[in-house]
């Protein structure tokens, strides 16, 4: 499994496949991890990247090795 970050993205059109329906849109921190605490957000795989991304990138620490 991977999870990537993209930054120093800008806005285009998209180009979406014919049965894909994806909506983006921006939380903040304090709404992610309500998201995440009321079980409105259940993907395992992107609470984990929630989760890793608010711990150590966010914060600027490195991950322990």
């Amino acid at each position: 499994m991977f999870i990537l970050l993209a930054e120093g993205l800008t806005a285009g059109v998209a180009e979406p496949e014919e049965d894909e329906k994806i909506v983006s849109r921006a939380y903040n921190r304090k709404q992610l991890e309500e998201m995440i605490r009321r079980g409105k957000l259940r993907d395992a795989k992107s609470i984990a990247g929630i989760l890793y991304y608010l711990r150590f990138l966010a914060t600027g620490k490195q991950f322990p090795r």
